[in-house]
């Protein structure tokens, strides 16, 4: 860390601006004070004072993310490490057409479907209970390959303790897919 003249610089002109309000207020003390030809005992040790702060404020300003990160860790930790923007895609094979697993690969781009809704929150829409709003259709690329498999879900279930949390999902596989090709 090297050390920069503008803190030092800073502080002594604090000390400075203060030593004024201090004459002022104690007229006895003025001649000590006096930027020009004040008492160089009393200007020497403005300076290292302020050399001193000026330095101390400057490791301050320097570590001051350190501090704040660790703080922020433990009051609000996903802050610092925000989770991306994700969902959940469910796709329904049409059993006709999809027998074996097929791979989608990486960036492709999945597009939600656009849904008509109805809004009736009078503090959205007062006086148009009944309009018709558009929902927004979404756009995600996928992070990494995925395999589709044949398969249809029959029942989800959550069977979480205080120690572990478990989702059981029950899969079915329609009549004209072998288990054999199945991963």
């Amino acid at each position: 860390m090297a050390f920069e003249e503008r803190y030092y610089r800073e502080e002594l002109d604090y000390l400075r601006q203060l030593g004024k309000l201090l004459a002022q207020e104690k007229p006895h003390l003025a001649h000590f004070l006096a930027e020009k030809e004040g008492d160089p005992d009393v200007e020497r040790l403005m300076e290292a004072f302020a050399f001193m702060s000026g330095s101390l404020r400057q490791k301050l300003e320097d570590e001051f993310p350190e501090f704040t990160h660790g703080l922020i860790r433990m009051l609000w930790a996903n802050y610092l490490r925000p989770v991306p923007a994700m969902t959940v895609i469910a796709y329904e094979p049409k059993t006709d057409q999809l027998k074996v697993p097929v791979q989608v690969c990486r960036n492709e781009l999945i597009r939600s479907r656009s849904e008509k809704s109805s809004l009736t929150a009078q503090k959205v829409l007062p006086d148009n209970h009944d309009k018709i709003v558009s929902s927004v259709a979404c756009h995600f690329t996928l992070a990494r390959d995925i395999w589709l498999q044949p398969l249809r879900i029959l029942d989800t279930r959550n069977a979480s303790s205080l120690k572990e949390g478990i989702i059981d999902i029950s899969f079915t596989a329609d009549n004209n897919v072998s288990p054999a090709m199945l991963d």
